[in-house]
């Protein structure tokens, strides 16, 4: 199929499961050949999101991801065996797909690469493989000028429906030395300049909800790097009261911001307005939102392809609902019914972050008034401690 329609998949899927999409600090200019290695946190999902920002990269893919039609049809690149499906494959099946990647680079093409070779949502990256520093040395070796992109990539809710992602870019660099285990070395310190790395999951999980706490006002990806090595002392033994009363008091996601600055009224009333919508848009496209639903529970084998699944599952299903809507106001002779249904979907396709967040604040406060007040003097010196680091 030709690259214009995984362009359109890419921008369509990602637009329509994600609420927001950022690159830090800046979406880079690419000329001449580039490599771009990038770290690997959600399955095939990352390559959407990286292709909707680099439309004209061609991505190193798993050889899984092209063995039928259906595969085909949402998933292209230079397809390699990757070592863990040896099996359906060996080491000679990959000579032809290097070629390729050394000729794209030597036309002035822009080739991407995951290191890790798979991936995880764990709180840190996998172990990098040797492919992208050899294929980086080999293009130095043939005196090709490749310049090489790190990635990052963080989602605030990597399974959730119109969460947001952010992208993050390194400076863009060319190899200091020609020795593998040096390429390789600069091409993971590059990567985990962009990336989180933290050992522990329980910190991970304090300083994810953290980062959360302090959105809109602070990147979220800020926010984890900064708090990274650790939570400054004078904050951690107010967290954890703090953490441990969130939880206790059973508040709907008390690890996603629980409560809003503004006034409980005010949020109330917002989620009230935004409830028309996005139920009826919900009762409207029932079939295709249960469908993609019971694919993120029943088919994933990890936490990190089920945002996968539901895309797939939800593109394949509401691309025939909305075929069989068309058809069926086509025949009724009644088009404003699927004009209706149409601008139903749209508009509730925005609102629903907005009013799913005002909903649990809302509910929230009733709850909790007094923890609320707690929450908000914490916050406030969160983010004023971040601030002092950023400056």
């Amino acid at each position: 199929m030709p690259d214009l329609w995984y362009r359109f998949l890419s921008q369509l899927c990602v637009r329509v499961y994600f609420s927001r999409i950022d690159v830090l600090p800046a979406r880079p200019s690419l000329s001449g050949p580039t490599l771009i290695v990038a770290l690997h946190r959600n399955g095939a999902v990352d390559g959407w999101v990286y292709k909707s920002i680099f439309p004209f990269a061609t991505f190193m893919i798993s050889a899984q991801l092209q063995k039928n039609l259906l595969a085909r049809l949402f998933f292209t690149g230079i397809a390699v065996v990757r070592d863990k499906d040896q099996a359906e494959g060996g080491p000679a099946s990959n000579t032809d797909a290097m070629n390729r990647c050394y000729d794209l680079l030597a036309s002035g093409g822009t080739l991407a690469i995951f290191p890790e070779g798979t991936s995880s949502l764990g709180p840190r990256h996998l172990p990098f493989k040797s492919g992208a520093a050899r294929i980086a040395l080999e293009a130095a070796l043939r005196q090709l000028p490749v310049t090489i992109l790190p990635l990052g990539i963080t989602y605030d809710a990597p399974s959730t429906f119109r969460s947001n992602v952010q992208v993050i870019a390194g400076p863009l660099f060319s190899l200091s030395s020609l020795t593998l285990p040096e390429v390789k070395r600069e091409i993971a310190s590059r990567l985990e300049a962009v990336g989180i790395n933290i050992d522990s999951d329980d910190h991970y999980r304090d300083i994810r909800a953290l980062a959360s706490f302090a959105s809109p006002e602070m990147s979220y990806h800020a926010v984890l790097k900064t708090l990274e090595p650790a939570i400054p002392a004078h904050l951690l033994a107010p967290w954890l009261r703090l953490r441990d009363s969130l939880h206790f008091r059973g508040l709907l996601h008390p690890e996603k911001s629980p409560f809003s600055p503004h006034a409980p009224l005010l949020t109330s009333l917002a989620a009230l307005l935004l409830s028309p919508f996005v139920l009826l848009a919900a009762i409207l496209n029932a079939p295709p939102l249960l469908a993609a639903y019971l694919a993120g529970r029943h088919f994933p084998d990890g936490t990190n392809v089920i945002t996968l699944w539901r895309i797939l599952i939800g593109a394949i299903t509401f691309s025939l609902w909305f075929w069989l809507v068309l058809e069926f106001s086509l025949f009724s002779k009644s088009p404003l019914l699927f004009l209706g249904f149409l601008a139903v979907s749209l508009i509730s396709l925005f609102a629903y972050a907005p009013w799913k967040r005002h909903l649990r604040h809302s509910f929230n406060a009733l709850r909790a008034p007094s923890l609320r007040r707690d929450y908000l003097a914490f916050r406030s010196t969160l983010l004023q401690e971040l601030c002092c680091h950023a400056s």
